[in-house]
């Protein structure tokens, strides 16, 4: 299933010392839920804390948290039940 992620930045953009990005994932069934959602936030400053952003699937980082996420919990999923494989 074709899933569109997007995160939430904790501080605004920033990244941790091994460049990991500060924020928490969320994964969407169509791009405009996304869409609403990220418009939905109430900072539109990519510097302040709790701005929203899309993510591609494709994204190397996310990727990663996919794989490794056995246990569903670093990505929030919206209208989205993650089932075992």
């Amino acid at each position: 299933m074709l899933r569109y992620y997007a995160i939430q930045w904790t501080y605004g953009r920033a990244c941790d010392d091994r460049g990991d990005r500060i924020g928490h994932y969320h994964s969407f069934v169509n791009a405009a839920q996304r869409q609403r959602w990220i418009q939905a936030s109430r900072t539109s400053y990519p510097t302040q804390a709790g701005f929203r952003q899309a993510i591609p699937a494709r994204d190397s980082e996310l990727r990663r948290i996919i794989r490794h996420d056995h246990c569903a919990t670093q990505i929030e999923h919206h209208d989205y039940v993650p089932t075992e494989a």
